[in-house]
């Protein structure tokens, strides 16, 4: 338990929770691509510690939204690269978005966001217990991942190093989520990656 000013969010029971989903999402994920090749996964975060999600594209599921896209009359020259790094554009997997929504871990981040929610009413935006608050969330959703990929769950060796791993807020600028991706990826991996 961590105390976030008069309030106190259970982080440890939070990030166990999360690594099952993630888990049980990956499985998922490949289970339904299986023969496909998997380039990113993604642990989307709320602002306000509410909800977490996690999505992955492959190669050849990417190429399906391009072609989409250009189907649809877009030209923009660098379409391809701004659709390979935005999650929102992904392939939604509703499954694994049901799942993960009925998962333990929607009722660990719901204890934590009614806690921030109290701490943003009381202090707003720049209150410091609310920043905090906000910050152990996202070390939580950070450290989760770290433990995952140090199981291996998004691949090993050469496969391992094809791989994006990352931590996003919905909107969350390039430079942000590029620093997260430096963190949480091997060279190999980050160094390819153009938010």
């Amino acid at each position: 338990m961590t105390d976030s000013g008069n309030q106190s969010c259970d982080y440890a029971t939070f990030q166990a929770h999360l690594m099952d989903a993630c888990r049980q999402a990956v499985a998922q994920l490949r289970e339904k691509h299986a023969g496909e090749i998997f380039y990113t996964f993604v642990l989307i975060r709320s602002p306000l510690c509410d909800w977490v999600e996690l999505n992955g594209c492959t190669e050849e599921g990417i190429a399906r939204v391009i072609a989409r896209y250009r189907s649809e009359g877009d030209t923009e020259p660098d379409l391809d690269l701004r659709l390979r790094w935005s999650p929102g554009d992904y392939p939604v997997e509703r499954q694994v978005s049901e799942d993960m929504a009925a998962h333990p871990v929607t009722d660990s981040a719901d204890e934590i966001a009614s806690v921030v929610e109290e701490l943003l009413n009381a202090q707003g935006w720049e209150g410091e217990g609310f920043k905090r608050a906000v910050d152990e969330f996202a070390d939580a959703c950070l450290l989760a991942l770290q433990a995952l990929d140090a199981e291996g769950l998004f691949g090993q060796g050469e496969e391992r190093a094809k791989v994006l791993v990352n931590l996003v807020l919905p909107d969350e600028e390039g430079a942000s989520r590029l620093a997260t991706a430096k963190r949480l990826n091997p060279a190999e991996s980050w160094q390819a990656y153009r938010p």
